[in-house]
C-alpha cells in the first residue's frame, strides 16, 4: 500500500513538474515574440513585415536605379522566391523586396534580413540575406521583377540571372490581368528551388536560355498549338540548356526549330512529349528519359565519361541517333521508330529499335541484348557487335541491305526474322571464320524438302542482293512469316 502512494506521489510531482517547464517555455516564446531579436535560452524570435522598393544602391553612393538603364540584373538569394511578372501590384518598374518571415533561430544565428543592391557598369546585383531560422512560421520572402502591366514597356533588353538555394523561380506568372513579360537573355540556378516558366513569357525576343537545378524541378506551362492541338510547353528561337541533378525535366512540347538543346540529367527524370529542334545533345550518368515524337538528332555524349546507365524510352526520332558511351557504359534503349542514322557504341545494356528506316551500327565490347526491326524500305548497312547478349533481327521488306553480324558468346542466341517473299543470302561461320556446326541452326521456315541451311538461300538470290554475314559461336534461328505485322 506505502509503495502505491509513493508511486502516484511521484507520478504527481513529476506531472507538476513537466507543466511547469512548459509553461517556463511557454514565456520564453511569448517573450521572444513580443521582443524580436532577443535571446532567451538558447533562441531568439525574428519577424518581418516590409516590402522595400530598390530605387537605388546601398553602398555610400546610393546610386539611383532605373532597370530600363541596365543590361544585367543579378539576384542572389536562399529560400526567397523570385518571381518576375507584369500587372497592377505595384506603380513603378523595378525590383522589390518582400519580407514577411517569421520563425525562431539559434542564438548564435543570423537572424536578421538584409540585402544589398549594386551597380557595375551595366549590371546591378542585388543580394538577400534571410534569416537563418531553425524553425520558420513563416517563409513568406520574395524578391519580385516587376513591370507595370498600365504601362508601354518592357525588358527585351534586359539578361537576367537568378541564383536560389532553396526559393522556387517563377517567370511570366499567370495572375489575373498580368500581361506578357519579354527578356533578351535568362538565366536560373538553384539547388533545391523548382523553376516555373510560366504561360506569360514572351520568348520571341529571347537570345539565351539556361535553367539548373540539383535536386528540383523544371516546368514549362506556356501554350503552345502543335498541329491543331494545344500543349504546354516552351517555344523559343534560341539555344538552350536545361539541367538537373536528381530532379525532373517536364514539358508537354519543347520547340526550338534549327536550334541546339543541351539536357544533363544525371539521375533524374526527363519527360517531354514532342520536341523540335536541329539537335538534341543528352549528357547524364544514370538518368531516365521518356520521349514521344522527337524531331531532331539525338545524341548521348560522355564527353566527361560519366554515361553510365542511361533508360530512354521514345515513341519516335525523326533525325540521327548516336550514344557514345564509355567502357562501363550500360544503357537500356527502347524505341519505337527511328528515321534516321543508328550508331551506338557502349559496353553492355540493351537496345530495342522496332523499326529502323536506315542504317544501324550497334558496337559493343560486353553483354548488349539486342532487338532490331528494319523497316519496309531500308536497305541500308545493319552492323551488330557484342561479346555476350541475345540478338534479335526482324526484316519488313523483300528486299534486304547487306548485315554483318558478330557475337563471341556460345551462350549469344541469334535469331533472323524475315518475310515470306524476302531475297538475300544468309551465311555463318564461327566467332574466329572456322566452320559453323549446322546443327545449331535452326529453321522455321513452313516448308518441306532438302533446303540448304548455310548459306540460306530464300527466293534464289542473285550477288546483287542483300547478305547477311554471320561470325557467331550461339545458337541460330530463322523465322518466317506472311505479313510484316507479324515480325515484332
Amino acid at each position: 500500500m506505502a509503495q502505491g502512494h509513493i508511486r502516484k506521489g511521484f507520478f504527481f510531482y513529476f506531472g507538476l513538474f513537466v507543466l511547469v517547464l512548459f509553461a517556463a517555455f511557454m514565456i520564453c516564446l511569448v517573450v521572444m515574440m513580443f521582443n524580436p531579436g532577443k535571446t532567451v535560452l538558447w533562441m531568439q524570435y525574428f519577424t518581418g513585415d516590409e516590402t522595400i522598393f530598390v530605387d537605388e544602391t546601398t553602398d555610400d553612393s546610393k546610386s539611383a536605379i532605373n532597370i530600363a538603364d541596365v543590361d544585367n540584373v543579378v539576384i542572389d538569394a536562399s529560400i526567397s522566391k523570385v518571381t518576375v511578372v507584369k500587372n497592377k501590384d505595384y506603380a513603378n518598374d523595378g525590383i522589390y523586396i518582400i519580407n514577411k518571415a517569421k520563425g525562431f533561430a539559434g542564438a548564435k544565428s543570423n537572424a536578421q534580413f538584409s540585402y544589398s543592391a549594386k551597380l557595375e557598369g551595366s549590371t546591378l546585383k542585388v543580394s538577400v540575406t534571410e534569416p537563418n531560422g531553425f524553425l520558420y512560421l513563416s517563409k513568406d520572402l520574395e524578391v519580385v521583377v516587376f513591370l507595370n502591366s498600365e504601362k508601354n514597356n518592357n525588358l527585351n533588353h534586359l539578361n537576367l540571372t537568378v541564383k536560389t538555394e532553396t526559393g522556387n523561380v517563377y517567370v511570366g506568372e499567370t495572375d489575373t490581368g498580368a500581361k506578357a513579360v519579354y527578356l533578351k537573355g535568362l538565366n536560373i540556378s538553384t539547388t533545391k528551388g523548382n523553376v516555373y516558366l510560366r504561360q506569360n513569357l514572351n520568348t520571341s525576343d529571347l537570345q539565351s536560355l539556361s535553367v539548373k537545378t540539383n535536386s528540383g524541378d523544371i516546368y514549362a506551362s506556356r501554350e503552345i498549338v502543335d498541329n491543331g492541338k494545344a500543349m504546354l510547353g516552351l517555344e523559343i528561337s534560341c539555344n538552350a540548356n536545361f539541367e538537373t541533378e536528381k530532379g525532373t525535366i517536364a514539358f508537354d512540347i519543347l520547340k526550338a526549330s534549327g536550334k541546339t538543346i543541351n539536357i544533363v540529367c544525371d539521375e533524374g527524370i526527363t519527360d517531354i512529349s514532342r520536341l523540335y529542334a536541329n539537335e538534341v545533345r543528352i549528357a547524364c550518368f544514370q538518368g531516365n528519359f521518356r520521349f514521344g515524337s522527337v524531331y531532331a538528332n539525338v545524341s548521348f555524349n560522355d564527353s566527361a565519361n560519366t554515361l553510365l546507365a542511361p533508360n530512354l524510352i521514345a515513341d519516335y526520332i525523326q533525325g540521327n541517333f548516336t550514344i557514345s558511351g564509355g567502357s562501363e557504359a550500360k544503357p537500356d534503349i527502347n524505341v519505337k521508330k527511328i528515321d534516321g542514322l543508328v550508331n551506338i557504341v557502349a559496353d553492355n545494356g540493351s537496345v530495342i529499335i522496332k523499326e529502323a528506316a536506315r542504317s544501324v551500327v550497334i558496337t559493343s565490347y560486353g553483354a548488349m541484348k539486342v532487338e532490331l526491326i528494319a523497316g519496309a524500305s531500308n536497305t541500308e548497312q545493319i552492323s551488330i557487335r557484342n561479346k555476350s547478349g541475345d540478338i534479335k533481327l526482324g526484316f519488313k521488306g523483300v528486299a534486304l541491305g547487306n548485315v554483318d553480324v558478330k557475337s563471341e558468346s556460345s551462350k549469344s542466341d541469334v535469331t533472323i526474322n524475315f518475310l515470306d517473299g524476302a531475297v538475300f543470302t544468309s551465311e555463318v561461320k564461327n566467332f574466329d571464320g572456322s566452320a559453323y556446326d549446322e546443327g545449331k541452326i535452326t529453321l522455321n521456315l513452313g516448308t518441306t524438302g532438302n533446303i540448304s541451311k548455310n548459306p540460306l538461300t530464300p527466293n534464289n538470290p542473285s550477288s546483287s542482293d542483300g547478305k547477311i554475314t554471320l561470325n557467331i559461336n550461339g545458337k541460330l534461328t530463322y523465322n518466317k512469316y506472311n505479313s510484316a505485322s507479324d515480325i515484332a
